[in-house]
């Protein structure tokens, strides 16, 4: 947190729901919401790509970064996706399973594509949702705290090199789909298209710390 630029930033630019047009940390009624309504909240911002609505939920000094990088992965994911749909027109005998990244959609947290809740402990301001992410144990621990009458999620710390990153991969799908669209290509002639637009990219950046993708 491919489905970067296509999706995710027109999501980003839509009107939030009904159920997220009220005052920050409240439910409809007004009431303070309680850690749980917030993870189902901040899961239903995400799942409907209304980006900017999970603002007041999240940990105010975190809230921008964390944000910005979930539109990036977005990105990406949209990204990838279009072009994987573009190779398999391309070059049919190619295992385009070779290039899918919606991998990286399991390894968002609360904002992983499949999150279930599973229950939450809460000590004076600070708080814990366990869930299960991705359908793998153990189950995760996501932090949550007060922020006046309400809850706010913790997102982890994000990397900026990393979020730039990402958008540079995700142009790098966008150009490898447009070269390849029209085109009729064997899996060894593909392979050599995606090693110039995106592989080539992957791998100056492997040995880099917090960079990598693969």
């Amino acid at each position: 947190m491919l489905p970067l630029l296509i999706t995710g930033l027109a999501g980003c630019e839509q009107e939030a729901p009904v159920a997220v047009r009220q005052a920050p940390g409240c439910s409809a009624e007004g009431k303070p919401l309680s850690i749980d309504e917030t993870f189902h909240h901040l899961r239903a911002c995400f799942e409907s790509r209304s980006f900017l609505a999970m603002k007041p939920y999240l940990e105010p000094d975190r809230a921008p970064e964390a944000i910005n990088h979930l539109l990036a992965m977005d990105e990406l994911l949209v990204s990838n996706r279009a072009a994987i749909e573009a190779m398999m027109k391309a070059a049919p005998a190619a295992d385009t399973e070779l290039y899918d990244m919606s991998i990286l959609a399991d390894h968002l947290d609360l904002f992983s594509r499949d999150v279930e809740f599973t229950r939450s402990e809460v000590q004076g301001d600070q708080g814990v949702v366990l869930a299960k992410v991705s359908n793998k144990l153990p189950l995760k621990r996501l932090a949550f705290k007060r922020h006046g009458e309400y809850w706010v999620y913790e997102p982890g710390p994000t990397n900026e090199e990393f979020t730039a990153f990402l958008r540079k991969i995700a142009k790098a799908w966008q150009r490898l789909a447009e070269v390849v669209e029209h085109k009729k290509l064997q899996p060894g002639e593909l392979d050599r298209e995606y090693y110039i637009r995106v592989g080539r990219h992957l791998t100056a950046q492997a040995d880099k710390p917090g960079i990598s993708l693969q």
